[in-house]
């Protein structure tokens, strides 16, 4: 199966599986717990980007903190969500205008406002959370 799927990646493609692929074994290969998975250079980089974030987010009251021009309810900013993303920089866009992207667990909303202001214009969000016992619409048609 391995075969089957690299065959069909770039060189740099199949280098970033095999790399995220022998990390998985690594982690739950039981004599390899104390070993630390990351490079030297991704551990400087977690650490920045922490650091960016949870220096930055502001109590505005209770119910309300804000990380630059994003607001939450709570202070639940994520890493992979406000400073990377969720590698949205790297997706093709222009295959999503006309779409609609619907986030089945939106929890607070925190990913349909970034889907909102690093996704196309035109594009309609929809966020539900069955435990939150909320639904969340954004249009990009009325957001921009």
């Amino acid at each position: 199966m391995y075969c089957s799927f690299v065959e069909l990646l770039d060189t740099d493609s199949v280098e970033i599986l095999s790399k995220e692929l022998g990390r998985i074994f690594l982690i739950n290969d039981r004599y390899s717990k104390k070993m630390n998975i990351f490079t030297s250079k991704e551990v400087e980089n977690i650490i920045n980007s922490h650091t960016k974030l949870y220096s930055s987010i502001v109590k505005l009251n209770n119910n309300c903190y804000a990380y630059n021009s994003y607001f939450l309810p709570i202070n639940d900013f994520e890493v992979s969500t406000f400073i990377y993303n969720y590698g949205l920089d790297k997706i093709n866009k222009d295959y999503l205008k006309g779409k609609s992207v619907i986030d089945a667990g939106a929890y607070i909303g925190d990913s349909c406002i970034v889907f909102e202001k690093q996704l196309p214009g035109g594009l309609s969000i929809y966020g539900f959370d069955p435990s939150m016992r909320w639904l969340i619409i954004f249009s990009s048609k009325q957001l921009s």
